[in-house]
């Protein structure tokens, strides 16, 4: 069974090989000259944990830079055994590329670790940003290393992410076994990291010595990046006949949340923003001012009160009327944010309504066949 899973995906990998010229999404991603690449350094990983970096980011920040060799994914690993990388540590990788099994083994410890993956080399505050250096990136073994992590967000500014065919050593050309045995592993990866296989068909119809490089667009909407956010979930329940919709999604610095609760002509909207007790009391003793947003525009601000601490989680309420939810559904967002006292830092979420719209449609539906009807006038 398992052996037909695995062909079944080979075969879905050749079907979109035969079709690869004319999707929309092949036909975006146009291969590009490789760059030159230099002679490049082994793979350094190195760790920043000071007392600024574990205050602002809550975790260290790992850089992992130079070419992937084949001990690569056994450095990274002591160091995680250590507790000198712990779960949910900030990668940053710099690298050309490398030995491609060592990057699916690199890839796989980062998903293990649920680490937050990006593109970058490190930067020293108060340091001028070097214009001679090369543009960090992120090319061919890198990328499926990169492919591991769970939050993975998308190359900014100059950086670079790029993918191109593996190829056998020239003892193997033409070994067709041996092609399919890799093909395999690589498909069963990407299948297992739940990453768009077109990324392989891709790759495979690039040329051996050419890239294809992919803008940060191109990846959200592929899904190869998320941007620190997993997939958005809505669940509709009946709790004593009252209709109860959540708004759920998980991302790199905690869990966003928001709730639905029908009440006749009104309905409760509730945020919790899950960071966790000690941050989530730390934000309401800064909070000033609380408010939602609905396409990024704030609705139903409050100045005292505004937010409290509930176990995990920041935790802001509004009594809101029924048409206030039916505006919501043709929104692109809502979210929940607390102001500081000075109003130069916020906190809270934003979340994306496009992928769960319909849900919230069938809940508001439901909410005006409960409401009580409109007294006579």
């Amino acid at each position: 069974m398992q052996f037909r899973r695995r062909w079944g995906w080979l075969c879905v990998v050749a079907e979109l090989l035969l079709a690869a010229t004319s999707p929309a999404w092949s036909q975006s991603l146009p291969a590009a000259p490789s760059k030159a690449v230099s002679v490049d350094p082994p793979l350094s990983i190195t760790v920043y944990d000071d007392v600024t970096t574990i205050a602002v980011h809550g975790v260290p920040n790992v850089y992992v830079s130079g070419v992937i060799d084949s001990g690569s994914h056994a450095r990274l690993q002591a160091l995680m055994g250590s507790g000198k990388v712990p779960g949910g540590s900030n990668i940053y990788l710099n690298s050309p590329g490398g030995d491609l099994a060592a990057g699916i083994a690199l890839g796989r410890l980062f998903r293990k670790g649920e680490m937050v993956v990006e593109i970058g080399r490190p930067f020293v505050h108060g340091q001028k940003e070097d214009p001679f250096l090369p543009a960090e990136i992120c090319v061919s073994a890198c990328a499926y290393a990169y492919f591991g992590g769970l939050y993975r967000f998308a190359p900014r500014g100059d950086r670079q992410f790029g993918i191109h065919q593996f190829y056998m050593s020239d003892t193997h050309v033409g070994d067709v076994g041996a092609i399919q045995q890799v093909s395999a592993q690589v498909v069963s990866y990407l299948e297992e990291m739940e990453v768009n296989p077109n990324v392989f068909s891709v790759a495979s119809f690039a040329a051996r010595d050419e890239v294809v490089w992919l803008t940060g667009a191109q990846m959200l909407q592929a899904g190869l990046a998320n941007n620190g956010k997993l997939k958005l979930t809505a669940i509709y329940k009946l709790i004593q006949g009252t209709p109860y919709l959540v708004l759920d999604q998980q991302t790199y610095d905690g869990e966003h949340k928001i709730t639905f609760t029908c009440g006749g002509s009104v309905v409760e909207l509730t945020s919790y923003y899950i960071v966790g007790s000690e941050r989530a009391k730390e934000i309401v003793s800064r909070g000033t001012r609380g408010y939602f947003e609905v396409d990024r525009q704030p609705e139903l601000a409050e100045e005292q009160d505004a937010a409290t601490a509930v176990n995990l989680s920041v935790v802001a309420d509004r009594v809101v009327p029924l048409s206030f939810l039916g505006n919501i559904r043709g929104s692109a967002s809502i979210g929940s944010w607390l102001n500081d006292l000075n109003g130069t830092h916020r906190y809270g979420f934003t979340i994306e309504l496009d992928p769960v719209r319909g849900n919230v449609s069938d809940y508001y539906k439901n909410c005006v066949t409960m409401a009580p009807p409109s007294p006579p006038r």
